[in-house]
């Protein structure tokens, strides 16, 4: 799959396509090596067994049904849909991809050691620059990924738009806290948050609208709350005296016909 829509040359390792390079980015290191000693992908893994995402579980369900090509960014430890569309057809045609080298090759090594679906294929790349051809893909698919994006989000979007086949889509889960949720907050406390970390408050519906997208369906998922979590966020809500409500989307992007 990876050779016939590449767009550019790319170097191929152990069945996985590099088009950044092999080495981990500097800033990224820390994360990496937190993945593979706390074996992140293959526990993230066995706990959708155990907690079935409804939303994601429609959305395999019908990029499926439709068929096609299939490339999840922004894979992570959690890899968005995968799952559910191998569970939904192990035959499907998938090409999962990160940013990082460390996560790709942990999710080869992953399936290597257990399931072994055959038209599953690998790529190291930067969203921000796709290494596609022009309307090459069925889908592009990505859970709370667009978030994470190391740069010029807009132009992330510009590039799945542009891989996108005419009548394909873009299936989007977004994580954030909804405008609702957002005015109840402090303006002091808001004003923290958005310059330590401003795609909290984003749903990118209107950045998917003017990338050229002709038509968006939303689905809304559950809430949850910041409260009682660990980490860098959670804490700095405390030091304000406040807690987060996150809300989940489901978001059906479509290319339109040319």
């Amino acid at each position: 799959m990876i050779k016939a829509l590449a767009n550019r040359p790319f170097d191929l390792k152990d069945g996985i396509a590099y088009f950044v390079p092999e080495k981990e980015l500097e800033c990224n290191q820390e994360y990496a090596k937190r993945v593979i000693e706390g074996r992140w992908i293959e526990r993230n893994w066995r706990e959708h067994t155990g907690r079935p995402n409804v939303l994601a579980v429609y959305a395999a369900e019908r990029m499926a049904s439709m068929g096609g090509t299939i490339l999840e960014i922004g894979a992570g430890t959690g890899a968005g849909f995968v799952y559910y569309l191998l569970n939904r057809d192990r035959d499907a045609r998938l090409i999962i991809s990160d940013l990082s080298p460390t996560v790709v090759r942990e999710w080869k090594a992953l399936f290597k050691r257990g399931m072994r679906p055959p038209n599953v294929e690998y790529a190291a790349l930067d969203i921000c620059d796709l290494p596609f051809k022009d309307n090459s893909l069925d889908f592009v698919s990505g859970y709370g990924e667009y978030g994470n994006i190391k740069g010029d989000k807009v132009k992330a979007l510009s590039e799945i738009y542009r891989v996108i086949k005419p009548g394909g889509m873009y299936v989007m889960g977004v994580i954030c806290v909804n405008s609702e949720h957002a005015k109840t907050l402090p303006k002091k406390a808001f004003d923290v948050l958005t310059d330590k970390f401003p795609a909290l408050f984003m749903d990118y519906y209107q950045e998917s609208l003017g990338a050229g997208f002709t038509h968006i369906e939303s689905e809304q998922g559950g809430s949850w709350s910041n409260e009682n979590n660990d980490g860098e966020l959670a804490g700095l809500c405390r030091e304000l005296n406040i807690h987060l409500v996150f809300s989940t989307y489901l978001r059906f992007c479509r290319k339109g016909d040319n």
